[in-house]
């Protein structure tokens, strides 16, 4: 089992990453949202699940083990394999969660891949569960929920419309104007100020 990768970026496209780990180049498939904010030759530690189909392995990666925990716990709904599973998880935990208890079904059935029946499952078989791996799903998103600043921002642009290679094309701008502490928010103005004027 490999809980995780911790290495440099050796090349990134929109679906999955290549890390080069002490000279080993493993493939990780990774949501849109996290590898719009890695870049070639960035160190980086990803929290991995190995996933075996008939066709092989494949490792999925995220940006803390929360997110690969809650893929996991995903993936026990009857029909939603890891891909689909992957989507659900760059929605949000926190969002997700929320759809689920609160049984907000408009949301879940907008999810890629999440049809009516699978939304339905989500609610039966995740309800319940919910509360031993985030205890505050039905309550406000906490600070710090584990989906780093810039991730938060990534997402928050394609949610505006905004398209992958619109995002790439301003990261070098976020990453530079990025501090410790700062807002997403402020982050988020940021970009879409370059953004206007690209």
């Amino acid at each position: 089992m490999i809980a995780f990768l911790r290495g440099k970026i050796a090349g990134v496209n929109p679906d999955h990453v290549v890390m080069d780990v002490q000279g080993v180049g493993y493939k990780v498939y990774v949501a849109p949202s996290l590898a719009a904010t890695l870049h070639p030759g960035q160190e980086a530690v990803l929290h991995t699940q190995l996933v075996w189909r008939e066709d092989g392995p494949t490792l999925y990666g995220f940006a803390d083990p929360r997110e690969r925990d809650f893929f996991v716990l995903v993936q026990t709904v009857p029909g939603i394999g890891p891909k689909v599973a992957l989507g659900v998880v760059a929605a949000g935990i926190d969002r997700v969660s929320r759809a689920v208890v609160e049984e907000d079904m408009a949301f879940l059935r907008g999810l890629s891949g999440v049809g009516r029946k699978t939304a339905d499952r989500l609610v039966v078989d995740l309800r319940d569960r919910l509360s031993g791996l985030v205890p505050d799903a039905a309550g406000p998103e906490r600070e710090g929920s584990g989906v780093r600043p810039m991730e938060d921002v990534v997402a928050a642009l394609s949610a505006l419309g905004y398209n992958e290679r619109e995002i790439q094309s301003i990261m070098p701008v976020l990453r530079r104007e990025w501090k410790e502490g700062r807002e997403p928010e402020e982050m988020i103005r940021l970009a879409l100020s370059q953004l206007a004027h690209r």
